[in-house]
């Protein structure tokens, strides 16, 4: 199965940006999905296209907005929880690349509110610095920043080339306090749901901007 493939589920994503607004991404390493994963994605597309066909096209776009969130929490399971999938993230001399270069730009051209990086995935929590016309555009260069930076400090830890990241990262822009309170915890507590440890505090790979930690109690 092509990495395009295993990633139809993203690029029909609906996007909606806003000045200032922050936007939860999620991003992983590129590998290939094992196929039990991908089989029930593809099923689970299939069912939303069957009971969506008959829909109007406004209430279409809300069920599909629905399914798209509840492919991603699925996958976003999987991630947390197959073990076949790569984890070099775990590796604290990879994960500590990745952690510098998303604070690196920290209140110049963003702020970062919070992130977890994963064994094989980053979850993040930022506001761009940008207008409206302009917000997608910059959401997307910081993205890849990100990743053409940590890419090549990876390859050269683990003397190879190539892609290290998956070309397409989920982005949601948070619509309202109580969803941002909800986001920082999902992202924090991601750890804890995998199993790795048995609370947020522990997880080396976490970070939480000073303002934002009462919202974990």
């Amino acid at each position: 199965m092509s990495e395009n493939c295993t990633l139809f589920y993203r690029r029909r994503l609906p996007h909606l940006f806003m000045d200032n607004h922050p936007v939860f991404l999620t991003w992983r390493l590129k590998f290939t999905l094992p196929s039990h994963i991908v089989l029930h994605l593809k099923e689970m597309k299939e069912i939303h296209d069957k009971q969506t066909a008959p829909l109007s096209e406004e209430y279409g776009r809300l069920q599909s907005y629905a399914f798209h969130k509840r492919v991603f929490g699925y996958l976003d399971k999987q991630l947390d929880t197959c073990r076949e999938l790569p984890d070099i993230l775990k590796q604290s001399q990879f994960s500590q690349i990745v952690k510098e270069s998303l604070l690196y730009q920290n209140g110049k051209r963003y702020s970062m509110h919070a992130f977890c990086i994963m064994p094989n995935h980053v979850h993040a929590l930022i506001t761009p610095y940008s207008n409206k016309n302009d917000y997608k555009k910059t959401l997307s260069t910081i993205t890849q920043t990100w990743k053409r930076h940590t890419a090549r400090q990876i390859n050269l830890l683990l003397n190879r080339s190539g892609s290290v990241w998956s070309a397409e990262t989920y982005d949601h822009l948070v619509r309202s306090e109580s969803e941002f309170a909800r986001i920082v915890s999902y992202i924090l507590n991601n750890p804890v749901k995998a199993n790795l440890v048995n609370a947020w505090e522990k997880w080396t790979n976490n970070w939480v901007a000073d303002e934002f930690k009462e919202i974990m109690g």
